[in-house]
């Protein structure tokens, strides 16, 4: 089923906001996109007060989110940047996988939850489907189920 998303031009670049805690990870992330040679705009966040000032004034049609940020929770910004931009597609990009984790993320209106440590590719593949304004579906690797909780209860 393909995702409702905005028309991508050449004039309307896909605006794309990476929201991650981790230098390193954001600019593998970046590294990404540049590859994918689309017409594709990128802004960075390290926490949460920057995301939100970014989203309000980026407008970004995806959001490559973190579950864990220095002063909010990823979780939080996913309801805000759902509430204020249904059409937004969000990411989340997680090393933190617990199994009760993906379907809060989907029931609060992620897009799409991954792994970093296992699906960190499947971020480009969705990005690089929305540059192109592809309307097959998605051309995600499947998503492996649900890892076991390794919590401490």
């Amino acid at each position: 089923m393909p995702l409702s998303h905005r028309q991508i031009t050449p004039q309307a670049p896909l605006r794309v906001l990476i929201v991650k805690d981790s230098k390193i990870v954001s600019e593998r992330l970046i590294a990404m996109t540049n590859g994918l040679q689309k017409s594709i705009a990128v802004s960075t966040a390290e926490n949460g007060a920057t995301a939100t000032k970014r989203f309000q004034e980026n407008s970004p049609d995806v959001v490559v989110l973190d579950i864990a940020l220095p002063d909010l929770s990823g979780f939080d910004l996913l309801t805000q940047f759902k509430t204020q931009d249904p059409q937004c597609v969000v990411l989340m990009l997680t090393t933190y996988s617990y199994s009760e984790f993906r379907p809060n993320a989907i029931r609060l209106g992620a897009d799409f939850f991954f792994s970093r440590t296992i699906e960190f590719e499947n971020v480009a593949d969705v990005i690089n489907a929305l540059a192109t304004g592809s309307q097959e579906p998605l051309p995600v690797r499947p998503q492996l189920p649900a890892l076991p909780s390794s919590r401490p209860a």
